[in-house]
């Protein structure tokens, strides 16, 4: 199918456009620089699909099915993605400014340097994803499952991390002065050169720093 054939089963609703997607689960649906902004379609399969430098401003994609998109340079600003499952998704250089991410699954996701400051995580999946060098300052992580995510070099000032799972994530040089560490499970997490100036720790956290090589 061509771009504009694409856009013309869009146009039919999401009933039509996931009657074919199931019809047709192979195809790969391009929409590459689409322009869907304020479109509502909650619960549409995209997933798969390449939604590069896409303009999704204000699209409704509540429950949405958008594992391993692609949205690179999408355009994701005041969108609703909530209980969204973009797992594996690559959303690298995509403007996520007051979008709704509460209730999205992101295992796997790859955000590369997103601004995601002071958003509210709670509770959700960040397994295996990518956050390598993201503004994430504020942020409240609250019982998430950030297991073997890789956050090197991230901003978490002031991030809470209240009962989440950091086990085996990758913290290398990140930033987490004064965030709230104490009560997350960090077994087998790696701190090297991380900030922790003024960081909520508990006797865990701090047994594990005590054995991290001295340089």
């Amino acid at each position: 199918m061509t771009y504009s054939e694409h856009m013309k089963l869009l146009e039919q609703g999401v009933d039509a456009w996931n009657a074919w997607r199931n019809a047709h689960p192979g195809f790969v649906p391009e929409l590459h620089q689409a322009d869907l902004h304020g479109a509502d379609l909650p619960g549409i399969d995209l997933s798969r699909a390449d939604l590069g430098s896409a303009n999704l401003f204000g699209v409704n994609h509540e429950g949405a099915d958008l594992r391993e998109a692609y949205l690179v340079s999408a355009n994701l600003g005041r969108a609703n993605l909530r209980d969204a499952n973009m797992s594996g998704a690559d959303i690298r250089h995509a403007a996520l400014g007051d979008a709704v991410l509460l209730g999205a699954a992101f295992q796997g996701a790859v955000f590369g340097a997103a601004d995601l400051h002071g958003r509210d995580f709670r509770n959700m999946d960040f397994r295996s994803a990518n956050l390598f060098q993201a503004n994430l300052g504020e942020a409240n992580f609250a019982r998430a499952n950030l297991e073997q995510a890789y956050l090197a070099e991230a901003n978490l000032h002031m991030a809470n991390f209240n009962e989440a799972n950091l086990k085996g994530a990758n913290l290398t040089k990140a930033d987490l002065r004064e965030a709230f560490v104490k009560s997350a499970d960090v077994s087998g997490a790696r701190l090297e050169a991380a900030l922790l100036k003024g960081a909520f720790l508990g006797a865990r956290q701090r047994l594990m720093l005590k054995l991290l090589p001295k340089k």
